[in-house]
């Protein structure tokens, strides 16, 4: 795969080397699901260099989850003025709301809807058709998000590009839920570690509820993690 040429000067090219590979990916797994004649639930990305201190769901879980949440490693609120960074803004935590109620979503880690992968995992393709480097709005409007130019800031973050294409989806209603949250995935280690030192808990990401005990890190046999019950399917009896 060679990438496309990006003229920087009018176009927004950060970021396409990292979303073209999660292209590859998609790609990938469509290939699987040819091969075997079958298509998959839910698709997940998550990261190599975190460390986790909770298992993911028991599988009987995933078979009742809803399909229609999306489940960002961060997610915040609405509120009257747009979320520009830090830790002090009104996290989403344990509740599930609609994707119009929320206002930034981050690209850490994602759970994903088999019907809306597609479109999250190709980011790439708008990047290529040229995304302009000025946010096309210029009044402020919280419905636009990152489109507006009091978050002109949060326009040329990766993060912008993941909240449009979610935004785009009109064939079904979307609810965000956070997977970060204490009575979730909540204990995850960012692993910053420089050399061979020993890694210590980066507070700047203090997210969640991890354990800052160094000895954690070895020792910590994955907690059971849980579906909130909201985002499951009553049981059918």
């Amino acid at each position: 795969w060679q990438p496309m040429p990006c003229n920087e000067t009018k176009c927004r090219c950060t970021g396409y080397t990292f979303f073209a590979k999660m292209r590859n990916c998609m790609d990938d797994i469509e290939a699987e699901e040819k091969t075997n004649g079958f298509t998959y639930d839910f698709v997940m990305r998550i990261r190599p260099d975190f460390e986790y201190f909770r298992a993911m769901p028991p599988i009987r879980e995933w078979d009742r989850l809803r399909r229609d949440i999306v489940w960002s490693w961060i997610v915040t609120k609405r509120q009257s003025h747009p979320f520009e960074g830090g830790f002090s803004a009104p996290f989403l935590h344990k509740d599930l709301l609609p994707i119009e109620k929320v206002d930034f979503i981050d690209d850490n880690m994602v759970i994903l809807p088999r019907q809306v992968a597609w479109k999250y995992f190709h980011v790439a393709d708008g990047i290529e058709k040229c995304i302009p480097n000025i946010p096309p709005h210029t009044d402020f409007n919280l419905d636009q998000g990152c489109k507006a130019q009091k978050t002109v800031n949060r326009w040329s973050w990766n993060e912008c590009q993941i909240e449009m294409v979610l935004r785009s989806v009109k064939d079904m209603s979307l609810t965000m839920g956070m997977m970060s949250d204490r009575g979730f995935l909540g204990r995850c280690n960012f692993l910053d570690c420089v050399f061979h030192q020993v890694c210590d808990y980066p507070w700047r990401r203090g997210r969640g509820d991890a354990n800052h005990s160094q000895s954690v890190y070895l020792t910590t046999t994955p907690e059971q993690s849980h579906f909130p019950e909201a985002a499951l399917q009553p049981v059918l009896v």
